[in-house]
């Protein structure tokens, strides 16, 4: 997609999808970072809504209101002694609309009643799961991992809602072949998944709640007794609980600087200090001399932010500097020559440097 039809996608989703997503849409398409001024990263920690375990060897066994999130193939009796477990965050509220994840990071804790774990390090990983499933009053018969009696709508092995017609597609859940993240995990202690998968899961769920069904955590399944334990959101101690630690950017609302300019005819409008533009797709605007601009203005100081395409790069100005505009690529002040066309000439007022520019 070259810039030109970059620009016309953008002037036809900019009303639809609001200025604040068509802002940060543009970024990603044209592959520039907002000026730091325009974004700042936020950071949510989120807690689980719900949680559960599921047991291979009965679709009679759930965990919902255990302690433990227990995951792969126990030293039991069975040789289809294997647990997996669920685990889902809401994020409304959490990530507001429009905002564009940077990183996510799943911190789950590894632990084991009476002092007994293999410390052997396993692949941990998780999986995004395609399809909803329950959290009711299951709880196990002890904390080693043995499970309990399922009581209506929870999750297990072949259900996502038990005693209902919900079952899942597959036995043992319903999630995407490919790990969004994994982790090897080896003894007790605090462990950190992140990738940008993860990242691309919450964005999926902050853009999209009806898809979000949470992660289901999978560990070793070949090799009996290296099953391990994970805090729940039941644990004892809220620090060992799970978390999702979210960071986040947000664009501003956009105004229109322009707005109350007369109408000279179809958008056209003489800026005092900017000349002749038309803002009829605004937050783009065409320029005289500079073309097509995408605006962005905080209204409190006067603040201007132009992304110029053909310079590829963000420009800040205000009444009181233009044509003298602050370059965010070349990280300088620089002149502009408003008398001339194109190419348009600039003088680097940092380094007395000249150039020319499309």
């Amino acid at each position: 997609m070259n810039t030109q039809q970059i620009l016309r996608r953008a002037s036809t989703i900019s009303k639809p999808i609001g200025q604040q997503k068509c802002l940060l849409l543009l970024a990603f398409l044209l592959g520039f970072d907002l000026p730091p001024v325009l974004s700042a990263d936020e950071v949510r920690i989120v807690q689980p809504t719900k949680d559960n375990t599921v047991y291979s060897e009965s679709d009679r066994k759930s965990s919902a209101l255990a302690r433990g999130l227990y995951v792969g193939k126990t030293s039991g009796k069975s040789e289809t002694d294997t647990r997996r477990s669920l685990l889902a965050f809401n994020l409304v509220g959490s990530v507001p609309e429009g905002a564009s994840v940077q990183s996510v990071t799943l911190t789950l804790t590894a632990t084991q009643p009476r002092l007994r774990i293999d410390e052997t390090d396993v692949n941990i990983a998780l999986h995004r799961v395609q399809n909803d499933w329950g959290e009711n009053e299951s709880l196990p018969f002890s904390e080693g991992g043995m499970g309990g009696v399922a009581t209506p709508n929870d999750a297990t092995w072949t259900h996502r809602f038990f005693e209902t017609a919900q079952t899942w597609a597959t036995p043992g859940g319903d999630f995407m072949p490919e790990a969004s993240a994994s982790l090897d995990v080896g003894g007790f202690g605090e462990y950190e998944f992140n990738s940008p998968t993860l990242a691309d899961d919450v964005q999926l769920w902050a853009d999209d709640p009806g898809s979000n069904f949470g992660w289901i955590i999978i560990g070793e399944e070949q090799v009996r007794g290296r099953a391990k334990m994970f805090q729940s959101k039941e644990g004892f101690f809220q620090a060992e609980r799970p978390k999702l630690t979210i960071v986040f950017s947000t664009a501003p609302e956009i105004q229109n600087p322009f707005a109350d300019l007369d109408d000279l005819g179809g958008g056209w409008r003489q800026s005092p200090f900017l000349g002749l533009l038309n803002d009829s797709f605004f937050p783009w605007i065409f320029h005289l001399q500079h073309n097509w601009l995408f605006v962005a203005y905080r209204p409190q100081q006067d603040d201007l932010f132009l992304f110029d395409p053909a310079a590829g790069s963000w420009w800040y100005t205000n009444e009181g500097t233009y044509p003298s505009l602050f370059s965010f690529s070349r990280n300088a002040w620089v002149f502009y020559f408003v008398d001339t066309g194109a190419p348009r000439k600039f003088v680097d007022l940092q380094s007395g440097a000249f150039f020319d520019l499309p």
